[in-house]
């Protein structure tokens, strides 16, 4: 199966077989490597998570949680990373 062709939601649909995998963890990849700068520096309107936390009124693992509830982030158990897509909520 090509899997390169899948759109990340049909992807995310997919038995989880060690090519499917492979895919999502490219996809992670190249997704990381478009990611622009966070730093707190006062010209950009970026704030840490701690920071975010704070304005929320929730502690910095509470708002970690709600990101991988909300599939922004993955848990994968050494390492969280941005989901390339809300659709691919984990990768085992």
């Amino acid at each position: 199966m090509k899997l390169h062709y899948l759109s990340d939601e049909a992807l995310a649909r997919l038995e989880q077989t060690p090519e499917v995998l492979a895919e999502m963890h490219k996809r992670l990849a190249q997704a990381s490597q478009e990611l622009v700068d966070a730093s707190n520096d006062e010209d950009t309107e970026f704030i840490s998570i701690h920071d975010a936390a704070l304005e929320l009124g929730w502690t910095e693992e509470q708002l970690i949680q709600q990101l991988i509830q909300d599939g922004l982030i993955i848990d994968l158990g050494d390492e969280l990373v941005i989901s390339p897509h809300p659709d691919i909520s984990r990768v085992v």
